[in-house]
This record gives structure tokens, sequence and C-alpha cells, in this order.
């Protein structure tokens, strides 16, 4: 199978061409994505996030698979399958930029950066999407993720109070002069807010809750192998390449 580890790694159904408006993406051919088992889904959650878009899951699979070709350990990939469609090193990952757009009214509302650090989203999407209304002049109702949440505003001025965007670090306010049947719509862009170094230590932690499922007991080759990288070393991209081939190498056998 073409692009054999990255698409074991993406899980995502194919054959799939590549779309230009999502950084880093990738011929994924006919593939049927695999349900993981409960220790399978707590590496891949640590991977991802707990609920990435598909942007998410490939800039993070770009991110890992640049990672594994930067190592030794390349070989590993390359035995399952040698034909990529890819270029390891980084270059998939220019176009992923950060930004946000406000749609609505012209002159009725204004987003920025929230004053505080926010709690750090661990969701893995790089796209958010959120609409906003008035359910009446004290409160606005915010659809975010198939749920709505309601925000209490007051006004000084004639501009709102900060209305929080969940799973953001964005505010926004909204002006005196809007009425009810204003509807705002904002998009937001981001990188995922956890670095490589987290998700090594958040692996490291889950580790008794997976490791017989990843790594096997006893330990035999290539396994021993992907185990020691990922518990022997401090370096970080052995040490997420073990966990990373392992989870590969046991999607895998469960592949047709």
């Amino acid at each position: 199978m073409i692009n054999h580890a990255r698409t074991l790694l993406l899980n995502v159904d194919g054959p799939h061409t590549v779309d230009p408006a999502v950084a880093g993406d990738v011929f994924i051919p006919s593939f049927n994505s695999k349900a993981a088992t409960s220790a399978l889904a707590t590496v891949r959650a640590t991977l991802f996030g707990t609920l990435p878009d598909y942007a998410g899951l490939v800039y993070r699979t770009a991110q890992y698979m640049d990672i594994l070709h930067a190592t030794d350990f390349k070989e590993y990939v390359y035995a399952l399958d040698p034909r990529i469609t890819y270029t390891p090193g980084g270059a998939g990952l220019v176009g992923a930029t950060e930004g946000y757009t406000l749609s609505g009214p012209a002159n009725s509302a204004q987003v920025f950066h929230a004053p505080a650090a926010l709690a750090t989203d661990t969701t893995g999407r790089l796209n958010f999407d959120w609409m906003l209304t008035k359910a009446d002049s004290g409160t606005v109702n915010i659809a975010y993720l198939n749920t709505v949440v309601q925000q209490s505003v007051t006004f000084s001025g004639g501009v709102s109070s900060s209305i929080y965007l969940p799973g953001s670090n964005l505010c926004m306010t909204i002006f005196g002069n809007s009425v009810p049947a204003y509807v705002w719509q904002v998009h937001y862009t981001k990188v995922p807010a956890v670095d490589l170094g987290a998700v090594s230590a958040g692996l490291s932690a889950a580790l008794p809750r997976f490791s017989t499922a990843v790594f096997g007991d006893p330990l035999i080759e290539p396994y021993l192998t992907f185990y020691n990288l990922a518990t022997s070393t401090a370096n970080l991209p052995l040490n997420l390449s073990g966990f990373l081939l392992g989870y590969i190498y046991r999607s895998n056998e469960s592949s047709p």
C-alpha cells in the first residue's frame, strides 16, 4: 500500500486525493479506517488530541512522519512499503498559519486575543467555527461543536463585555447598536497548542495503560526495539519514534 505507514497512522478512509487547502495533505490509497481498541485509543488521543478535525490529523501526521524519516529507524517505515508520495522535512506544513475571520453585519463586532492565557486546547483541531446570536439584551448564544452555550454580557459605552469563544484564546465584543436578528460567524485556524515534548511526556505517563497492547508481553522484535526507543532514551525524536512505530505496526496487524 502506497504511503503505508502514514496511512495507518492517519487512520482515515481512502481513497483520498490531495486537498491543496489542507497543509501537509497526502494521497491516501484505498483503505478502511480501523476501530481502535481501548489501549490504542489512549495512544491515539495522546498523539492527536481528543477531537481532531481532518486538518489537525494531517498536520500532526506530517510532523510525526518527519520525525520518523529523520532517524535511522525510518527503515521500519520503508519495510511496510517503500513507496511514498510525500517529501519528509516539514515542507508540507508551510501553509498552516494562524488567523481568524469574522463575518456579520458591518461595524457590529470585533474579535481579539484574550488578555490572559486560557486553558490549552487539547482537541487537536486546526479549524474552529462559532456562530453567535443575541438571545436577548443581556445574553449571547454561541454554537460550537454541535452544542450551544450561553454567555451573559453587559454593555458599557456602547460596547459589550468580553465574550469568550469556547476552546480558544479568542474573545469577541459586540456593539450596542446590534439587534437580536444579527448573526456573527468566526472562523479560527491555529496550529496545535500541545508541543511534541508534551506529547512524548503524555505517552510515557500513560505507558502502563497500553504497554502490553502496543508492545506485547513478552517483548519480541520489532516491538522490543520500539519499546526500548520509547523507554530508554531522553532523545525526543527517538522516544517518539518508539511510540509511533509501535502504534503503526500494531495497527498493521489488524489490517486486512
